[in-house]
C-alpha cells in the first residue's frame, strides 16, 4: 500500500492506494465521515492512475511533525491527548477495530485553532497491527520539546500512567505517600492561624484512613509550623511503611504486590474515568444555555477529571498497601506416624480361581462310578 500527500490552502490530500485482493468497508467509511469529536476528515474510494485508493480530505493547517518543533506547553498537550483518547473510544463504541488508526505523528494532522488532531483511520479488510497507545505516548512524549516545567511534568505523568510494563520502585511510592501528606495538610493546616486553631479531627479523618499513624492532638502540634508538621508526619508515614516491610519474608515480594496493586488501581480508575467522559461529553452541550463555551467547560472539566483520577490512583494504592497483612499459608500437620497395617501390598491382587475344575450336575462323576454327578457324589453332598 503506497502513500501520497499533498497541501491546498488549510487542507491535506492524502492518498492510499489499495491492493486488488483487499476489501475497502464500506461501513467504517460512513461512520469515519461522520463528524465525530473534532475528526472533520473525509475519505472516499476513487481510482488514481487506473488503481483504487482511499483518498482523504483533512482540514487542518499543520502535520504533527511540524507541530512539535516547537517548544510545547502543558495546555496543548493535555488538549491533544484528550483529542486523540475521544477518537479512539468513539470508534471503539462503534466497533471498529483500533488497529486501523494511524498512531504515527507524521500521519496525524492539527487544526490549531481548538487544537483538534485529525486521526486517519483505514476502513479496509485487512490485518493490521495491534493498537499500542502507551508505546504512541511515550514516542511522542520522548519527542517532545517542554516549554516549562509544568510542561514537562505533565509530560512525565502521562508516560507513567500508560506505560504497560512499569517497574514499581519504592522511591515511587514514598513520592505518592509525601503527596497524600502534602494535600492533607495543606487542606487542613495553615500558617495564618496559630496551631491551636488547626483542624485536627478533620485532619485525622482525611489522612489516618489513609495511612494509619497515631492520631494528632493539640500536644503534638502546639508551636508548630505546617512546614515543619510535614516533615514530621512525612518521617512518621515512612518509618510505619518500613515496618509492614520488615514483615515480608523478602523485600521483592513486597515490590511485586506494590506493582500488583498499582495496576489493579489504574485499570479500576481508568475504565470508570473513560466512562465519566463519556458522560462528560454528552452533556456538555447544556452548558451553552448558561452562555458559557461548551468547548473550553469540556477541557477544563476533562482536565479537572483527570487530576481526580490520579489522585484516587494514589490513595487507593497507599491505603490498601498499609493496611495488607501477611499470612502464613496453613498446613495440616501429621499427627501419628504410620508404623505399619496388616495390608499386604506385597502383590497386586488377582481374581480368586480354583484349584480344580467345576463339575457341573449332568457331567460324570469324578469318583469313575459310570453315574451322572448328580446321581453320586453330588447326592451325597447335598445330603450332607
Amino acid at each position: 500500500m503506497s502513500t501520497e500527500k499533498t497541501y491546498l490552502c488549510d487542507e491535506y490530500k492524502l492518498y492510499f492506494k489499495i491492493e486488488d485482493d483487499v476489501q475497502i468497508l464500506h461501513n467504517e467509511v460512513e461512520l469515519y465521515n461522520t463528524s465525530f469529536v473534532g475528526n472533520n476528515s473525509f475519505c472516499h474510494e476513487e481510482y488514481i492512475d487506473g488503481q483504487r485508493a482511499l483518498t482523504y480530505s483533512i482540514p487542518a493547517m499543520i502535520t504533527m511533525n511540524q507541530f512539535i518543533t516547537k517548544k510545547i506547553h502543558r495546555d496543548e498537550l493535555v488538549d491533544i491527548m484528550f483529542s486523540i483518547a475521544d477518537q479512539l473510544m468513539y470508534l471503539k463504541a462503534n466497533d471498529m477495530p483500533l488497529g486501523k488508526v494511524i498512531l504515527n505523528i507524521g500521519y496525524m494532522y492539527l487544526n490549531l485553532e481548538d487544537m483538534s488532531v485529525q486521526l486517519v483511520f483505514l476502513p479496509i479488510d485487512k490485518p493490521m497491527e495491534k493498537c499500542n497507545m502507551e508505546k504512541f505516548v511515550r514516542d511522542l512524549v520522548n519527542k517532545l520539546d517542554f516549554a516549562n516545567k509544568k510542561a514537562s511534568d505533565c509530560g512525565y505523568e502521562l508516560i507513567k500512567f500508560f506505560d504497560h510494563n512499569p517497574s514499581f520502585y519504592l522511591s515511587e511510592f514514598y513520592k505518592m505517600i509525601t503527596d497524600i501528606v502534602d494535600n492533607a495538610v495543606d487542606m487542613c493546616f495553615s500558617d495564618d492561624v496559630d496551631a491551636e486553631e488547626w483542624d485536627l479531627n478533620e485532619f485525622n479523618t482525611v489522612l489516618r484512613q489513609i495511612i494509619p499513624i497515631e492520631p494528632l492532638t493539640p500536644e503534638k502540634v502546639k508551636g508548630k509550623k505546617k512546614n515543619e508538621m510535614k516533615h514530621l508526619i512525612k518521617e512518621e508515614a515512612v518509618k510505619l511503611y518500613e515496618a509492614k516491610e520488615s514483615e515480608f519474608p523478602e523485600p521483592e515480594q513486597l515490590r511485586e504486590l506494590e506493582r500488583v496493586v498499582l495496576l489493579k488501581s489504574i485499570d479500576s480508575k481508568w475504565m470508570d474515568h473513560i466512562d465519566d467522559m463519556e458522560i462528560l461529553r454528552q452533556g456538555i452541550g447544556l452548558v451553552g444555555y448558561g452562555q458559557r463555551d461548551p468547548v473550553v467547560e469540556y477541557k477544563m472539566s476533562a482536565y479537572d477529571m483527570f487530576n481526580e483520577m490520579t489522585n484516587s490512583i494514589q490513595e487507593d494504592t497507599v491505603r490498601m498497601l498499609y493496611h495488607v497483612h501477611v499470612e502464613q499459608k496453613i498446613e495440616r500437620e501429621q499427627v501419628a506416624k504410620v508404623t505399619g497395617t496388616n495390608k499386604d501390598d506385597s502383590s497386586a491382587r488377582k481374581p480368586v480361581q480354583r484349584k480344580e475344575d467345576k463339575v457341573y450336575p449332568n457331567d460324570p462323576c469324578p469318583c469313575g462310578s459310570g453315574k451322572k454327578y448328580k446321581q453320586c457324589c453330588g447326592r451325597k453332598m447335598m445330603k450332607a
